[in-house]
């Protein structure tokens, strides 16, 4: 899951030269000089929040070519320039207005160290290995989510001996060690690491992030000997809340753990720290854990969700927000005289969300492109956005336009169009930024609105020698929309289908093209052309199907579970639970009994909308044969 921060209002950056005498030249973020983050992948990042640009996989590039890299050199000669690389610009402002509330904060401690030295601080993200299905989570981070709710097969293991070799003479020179999952405490390439600092005699500070659902005699002893700090990852305060976000805990047995967790850190000296992810369902126990937190004397660390949409506050309409504001700031009326250590993390969080509406209120919010300074709306010019979606997307955006069109109607059209996102992101230039996992694989689209081409050429209404009058509210919305595949395959053939109804948007070619892709992709997996069959009111179309096949009885119905009556079949073949990616696909297995055995077939459902007919492609896992051709 991903943290919002909000931009502040800059114009310019800061200026490296206004750093103390003695002090280090000051730099957006060290992460590049100090640090390394191993990924589930075998990815190797700077930081958590990085993921766009990857130094390198393991496996692939020796690790001591990864550290002195130019990827990662480069990385660092931006930031040092006051510049933010793709995958940067998240941090961008808030490193200078508010770095407490960024990752680069993180590493302001280190020196820096020359590329011939060793990195300061490695984190480990070795799998996805959880044994929860927390409901803000994906399968990318949970084990059990990409297995058992999204139906995957599981994540394969990036790091095999041959890594922790590679790492051990990285270890010795660690000051800072984190380990996050998936769980730690259940993945064996965590223990490996820990086993290493024990053989090693090496003592770096070691803070593992848990669910708090593991605690065995072997995990107390990791704890105790390698004087671990804990963050317990705790959404809620009480039971049912907790069980509900936590899918597969136990709330007493976390209880019972974080108590065990925090009672061995007071022995060793180590932190202790309570994760809470601030989401539309559990924002109204913020307060009690911040009581509860104080009562333990532990650090509450409220981390605002982002994505999925669904769980984010900063999603919600504006109104909806500004109603849970108002309820919040009467909690802290009431209770926040009985706040002690935490109450800087209650008023972080309020500050998140009354700040959020305040630019909501003023409409104006900073835009970063291509590594430019901060700036002000309506600066750039369309070409630029255009240029920026281009280069991130490497296809050329499409463009819809008209009246009431704008980033949020666009987004809203997507997720008709292609289903639910696996994740959004609202950036805070406005643009928006979806994940898909479609049947041809995982998309990204960005969404962005396209400004006046600049004021002196806004449209306006000139009367009797008055001077022009612009009314920005009053232009048609342009935005521009870029995936990361071609669009011609992805999109409506006419853009502005994206915003009206998918019924009227959906046309003859659009479907002709998207099933022609499907069936290349099966005929590529199979290595057999698919059978392609037409559906009309629920029955097959006896001009499109195969002249082997005899129609007589051939039927199809359902939709999440398909069931297709063919003659020579020894009964009907079905596929339940079919998966579907978007109202117009659904796909699954299908099971066609023969009497030489169960065929397997491999099957798309696509339908026409605003109609019962639709087209089905099936890719047999052998030569299938249920008739003879007539005569």
């Amino acid at each position: 899951m991903a943290v919002r921060w909000r931009r502040r209002d800059l114009d310019v950056k800061p200026d490296p030269s206004a750093a103390g005498a003695g002090a280090e030249p000051w730099a957006p973020c060290r992460a590049p000089s100090v640090s390394m983050r191993f990924s589930p992948t075998g990815e190797v990042r700077v930081c958590c929040a990085n993921d766009k640009i990857s130094l390198g996989r393991v496996g692939e590039v020796p690790l001591r070519e990864i550290w002195e890299g130019r990827i990662i050199s480069d990385l660092g000669a931006a930031l040092d320039q006051g510049e933010y690389p793709h995958g940067c610009d998240d941090c961008a402002p808030g490193t200078v207005a508010d770095r407490a509330s960024t990752p680069a904060d993180n590493f302001d401690r280190f020196p820096r160290q020359p590329r011939s030295g060793w990195p300061q601080r490695l984190e480990f993200a070795l799998s996805n290995r959880c044994n929860l299905q927390c409901v803000m989570c994906n399968g990318e981070l949970s084990s059990s989510i990409r297995i058992q709710r999204e139906g995957r097969a599981p994540l394969p293991s990036a790091y095999g001996d041959e890594f922790y070799e590679e790492v051990r003479p990285f270890l010795v020179h660690l000051r800072e060690a984190e380990f996050i999952g998936g769980e730690p405490f259940l993945e064996p390439g965590a223990r490996r690491i820990w086993d290493l600092f024990l053989e090693l005699g090496v003592r770096p500070n070691i803070h593992v992030t848990t669910n708090g659902t593991i605690l065995t005699a072997h995990v107390e002893r990791y704890v105790r000997e390698l004087a671990m700090g804990i963050a317990v990852s705790i959404d809620a305060a009480s039971r049912e809340l907790f069980e509900a976000i936590r899918v597969g805990a136990s709330f007493d047995t976390v209880i019972a753990n974080r108590d065990r967790l925090r009672a061995i850190t007071r022995e060793t000296g180590a932190g202790f720290a309570i994760n809470f992810c601030l989401m539309t369902n559990n924002w109204h126990e913020l307060a009690d854990m911040v009581v509860e937190a104080d009562r333990l004397d532990a650090l509450l660390q409220a981390l605002p969700v982002l994505w999925p949409s669904p769980f984010s506050l900063f999603c919600l309409p504006d109104e909806e927000l500004r109603v849970i504001v108002a309820q919040l700031d009467a909690v802290d009326a009431e209770r926040r005289g009985s706040f002690g250590r935490n109450r800087g993390v209650w008023d972080q969080s309020l500050a998140l969300l009354r700040d959020h509406l305040r630019r909501a209120d003023l409409g104006t919010v900073p835009v970063n492109l291509r590594n430019r300074q901060v700036i002000r709306p309506w600066v750039v010019r369309p070409d630029e956005v255009i240029a920026d979606l281009a280069e991130r997307a490497g296809h050329p955006p499409v463009v819809v336009e008209g009246e009431g069109v704008d980033v949020d109607s666009v987004g809203t059209g997507l997720e008709r169009w292609l289903g639910p996102p696996l994740a959004v992101a609202k950036a805070e230039d406005g643009s928006w930024q979806g994940t898909f996992d479609l049947v041809a694989g995982r998309v990204t689209i960005w969404v962005a609105a396209l400004p006046p081409a600049s004021d002196d050429q806004a449209d306006g209404d000139q009367t009797d020698g008055d001077e022009a009058v612009d009314d920005p509210s009053a232009r048609p919305g342009r935005v521009a929309v870029a995936p990361d595949c071609d669009p011609l395959r992805l999109l409506p053939v006419d853009p502005q289908a994206l915003v009206e109804p998918l019924e009227r948007s959906w046309s003859v070619e659009q479907h002709e093209r998207l099933v022609q892709h499907l069936a290349e992709g099966l005929a590529a997996s199979t290595g057999r052309e698919p059978l392609r069959l037409e559906l009309t009111e629920g029955r097959i179309d006896r001009a499109d199907a195969p002249a082997w096949l005899d129609l007589d009885e051939a039927a199809v119905t359902g939709t999440r579970s398909v069931e297709l009556v063919l003659p020579g079949c020894t009964g009907p073949a079905t596929g339940a639970s079919f998966r579907h990616h978007a109202p117009l696909v659904a796909e699954g297995e299908i099971e066609l009994p023969t009497g030489a055995g169960t065929v397997v077939a491999h099957a798309y459902v696509v339908r026409r909308p605003g109609t019962s007919s639709a087209t089905t492609l099936l890719a047999p896992d052998r030569d299938l044969r249920l008739a003879p051709a007539p005569g």
